[in-house]
Parts: structure tokens; sequence; C-alpha cells
């Protein structure tokens, strides 16, 4: 989404985006129907939307 759209344009937008997320995996789910999937539509960069990887600590 380009910076400084409309709030009507925005909420229009994130409507589109989460039935996009809807869409997409609809054949997936007909196949494997017992492994559950979290919708959520994250108004970030990719880099800052994805969680943070499980730190090890490192060995000696």
């Amino acid at each position: 989404m380009p910076v400084g759209v409309p709030d009507v344009d925005r909420a229009a937008w994130e409507d589109q985006q989460v039935q996009f997320l809807a869409d997409v995996p609809r054949p997936w789910r007909a196949r494997h129907a017992g492994v559950p999937v979290l919708e959520d539509v994250r108004l970030f960069a990719p880099a800052e939307a994805l969680p943070p990887a499980p730190r090890r600590p490192r060995r000696p």
C-alpha cells in the first residue's frame, strides 16, 4: 500500500487483503482440513511483520 493513502482507501485495501488471505489457501485447506491456519494481516514491512526466530544459546 502506498504511503499517504486516505483512510477510506486504506480500509478498502485492508478488506481486499483479508479476502485474498482467505481465498489463497482454500484448496490447501480442503486437502489438509485438520491443520489450523491463523489468518492475520499485518501492516508492516515484511521484516517487521515476521516474528523473531527463537534464539539458541551459542555452543562454546
